[in-house]
């Protein structure tokens, strides 16, 4: 158990909040928690502000942070105002500290 919560401290979930939100929570994990790699969730909409996050990390840090895995997929959920399933795409960018 206490290996899954060490799983998911690494974790940073992308929303509406601005990239250099996410940019500071990446270098928290790497630099004060000491992580080797931080994975970035997102899905739907805010998938473009989990790629400029790691576009930024990779591009500012002359090269000591880099994407490791990009993974895609989709999430159904059901509407019940609509009464039937939605999808949704979700993405994974895994960074590495080098």
């Amino acid at each position: 158990m206490a290996q899954e919560n060490k799983k998911q401290d690494n974790v940073v979930f992308v929303g509406n909040k601005s990239v250099r939100t996410y940019v500071e929570a990446c270098m928290v994990q790497f630099d004060e928690k000491g992580s080797k790699e931080v994975i970035l969730k997102t899905r739907g909409k805010f998938m473009v502000t989990a790629i400029n996050v790691a576009e930024f990390l990779k591009r500012k840090t002359e090269g000591k942070i880099a994407i490791l895995n990009i993974k895609t997929g989709s999430e159904s959920f059901r509407a019940k105002e609509k009464d039937r399933d939605i999808f949704v795409s979700t993405l994974e960018i895994t960074l590495i500290k080098t």
